[in-house]
């Protein structure tokens, strides 16, 4: 399968496309490689150009650490719940302390949830750096 076919026109110096595909990425970049040229044939799946990674493999990286940050700090934020929790129903601590212990431990929960989806986009952005051959880029 061809992702371009080229017959020959009228004059036989001359090559006119069959079939033209446009390629595009869903996130920006520099083009880091375009292993095929126009006329190879194609699988699909096959890699046909791939961008600079570098940047989007920072953001996973970023993202990773601000998820084990936000886990450790939801661990103690949660510690401390249980903690202060007991000592509200002992009497020692007030009902206000209690519901802001809740609150940060609320917080901290949430906090861990945002930076799961960042890390899930930075993935996702990472993989969008390589175009491959899809099944409506082929003739059939």
């Amino acid at each position: 399968m061809k992702l371009y076919d080229f017959p020959l026109s009228p004059s036989p110096r001359r090559a006119q496309a069959g079939r033209q595909v446009a390629l595009a990425f869903r996130v920006g970049g520099s083009v880091l490689e375009l292993p095929v040229i126009v006329g190879d044939n194609v699988e699909q799946g096959q890699v046909v150009a791939r961008l600079d990674p570098a940047p989007y493999q920072a953001q996973v990286n970023r993202a990773q650490a601000e998820l084990a940050a936000a886990a450790a700090a939801y661990k103690n934020a949660s510690a401390q719940y249980a903690r202060v929790a007991e000592l509200v129903r002992k009497g020692t601590y007030s009902r206000a302390q209690g519901d802001q212990a809740k609150a940060d431990n609320d917080t901290a929960a949430a906090t861990v949830t945002a930076t799961e989806a960042a890390l899930k986009t930075a993935k996702l952005n990472l993989q969008l750096t390589v175009c491959r051959c899809e099944p409506d880029f082929i003739d059939k």
